[in-house]
């Protein structure tokens, strides 16, 4: 039988642990937060409410689970009546663990002064909604299942983390334990409903099942790290140039990044990697193209040989912030029985144009602003991405990773996987 609600208006689910959750704090029995899940399932109904034949908001108002009361400092909607209570399930072992670097995907480990580590939990979890609205009941029975195949939790929600499912989903009317759900089913499922909730055309997937759950975090890792810096292993004979930079080169006109333009104007000549020298700043346009990515207040590279670290700060003050202390990637990963889902998020407006100062940290040195781009294109450059990484011309990403797919290191061969993503339609 699929989902019901009990005499006393009763709604229970137990959720599997799909990734590690990273704890907010290591309280004994901390887990799950419903203060976290609620909110966000909230937002979730809402998308679908006055949609199709579901019920309108004056409707469920009517019915009592759109609360009538002001809408609180930041909200946009109205709570919706319902409660949720979450504990450690019976079945499962509470033994969370400090996180260390086998997570490469977490760069908190600990906390700013060192004195309390972060802690991951990989526990099943049992869940209980009450509630007394018969509208408000079809809504969540409906939509429930879907929204925890969408949604992350915890600390690095975007990067996999705090990934749960029902233990039980429903197919065509009947339940069945999620490990025994065909699996093109469950894919086909999670990427439609993960296009749909992230407003996202293309979503790419892998099977990470011949992976452990750490390797599965590193292999998201060197993902998002040659997609966005690229890599470079001198002592293993391994260069791989960010897929972003080699993107953005490539259109026409060309467009630069940020990097280039610090270094333009710390050294006014730019040294190529073939021992050329130009002022690259007067050849291309150039923007700030890792904040789509997520960026926290400062960022450290080398030029001639020194280390500069700069700061960012919107130089706006018609925006809310004026220091970024961190903004989160547009690029999700969700993980559900070892299938990892990655999608791009839409650019907010909100970051399109906007100019950045960089300074230099020993003697605050400003140097020339830089913008955002006014739009990127995230479906097409994860389109591009797949297709680099999957292809055997050479010089391509996907040659270099067939090339070194032999090597004999864990790290390496990790990384070789990243062949194996493929595109859904």
């Amino acid at each position: 039988m699929p989902l019901e609600w009990d005499k006393y208006c009763q709604l229970k689910i137990t959720l599997e642990a799909q990734t590690p959750l990273i704890l907010f704090h290591n309280q004994p029995g901390a887990t799950l937060r419903a203060s976290e899940v609620k909110p966000k399932l909230d937002r979730y109904l809402y998308l679908f409410i006055g949609q199709q034949e579901e019920p309108t908001v004056e409707e469920l108002e009517k019915d009592g689970f759109i609360q009538n009361n002001q809408l609180a400092n930041g909200r946009t909607h109205k709570a919706l009546n319902y409660k949720m209570q979450i504990r450690v399930s019976r079945t499962s072992n509470w033994s969370p663990s400090p996180i260390d670097n086998s997570y490469p995907c977490f760069y908190g480990a600990d906390n700013e002064d060192n004195a309390t580590p972060r802690h991951i939990l990989i526990c099943d979890v049992d869940m209980i909604i009450t509630c007394f609205s018969k509208l408000g009941r079809n809504l969540i029975k409906e939509h429930i299942e879907d929204f925890f195949l969408t949604t992350n939790f915890g600390l690095r929600q975007n990067k996999g983390f705090g990934s749960f499912a029902r233990s039980q989903l429903t197919v065509n009317d009947s339940e069945k334990e999620i490990d025994s759900v065909d699996s093109e089913t469950l894919i086909k499922r999670c990427a439609s409903k993960l296009k749909e909730r992230l407003n996202s055309n293309v979503c790419l997937y892998a099977d990470l099942s011949e992976l452990n759950t750490e390797n599965q975090f590193r292999w998201i890792s060197h993902f998002s790290r040659i997609m966005k810096s690229g890599i470079n292993y001198p002592h293993k004979g391994l260069y791989i140039k960010s897929f972003l930079f080699r993107y953005y080169l490539n259109q026409t006109p060309s467009i630069g990044n940020e990097k280039a333009w610090i270094k333009s104007h710390d050294s006014l000549l730019v040294f190529s990697r073939n021992g050329r020298t130009g002022d690259r700043s007067q050849k291309e346009i150039n923007y700030f193209l890792r904040a789509y990515f997520g960026f926290s207040n400062s960022s450290t590279f080398m030029t001639n040989h020194n280390r500069i670290t700069v700061k960012n700060e919107i130089n706006d003050t018609s925006t809310r912030l004026t220091t970024i202390k961190r903004l989160p990637s547009h690029i999700y990963f969700k993980i559900v029985r070892n299938h990892v889902f990655i999608l791009a998020t839409p650019y907010e407006t909100e970051l399109a144009n906007r100019a950045f100062k960089f300074y230099r940290d020993e003697a605050r040195n400003l140097i020339p602003e830089i913008s955002t781009p006014p739009a990127f294109d995230g479906d097409s450059f994860l389109t591009a991405y797949q297709l680099e990484l999957t292809s055997n011309e050479k010089g391509s990403i996907g040659e270099i990773l067939q090339g070194v797919s032999n090597y004999r290191d864990n790290d390496i061969e990790i990384m070789s996987k990243l062949r194996n993503v493929r595109l859904l339609n």
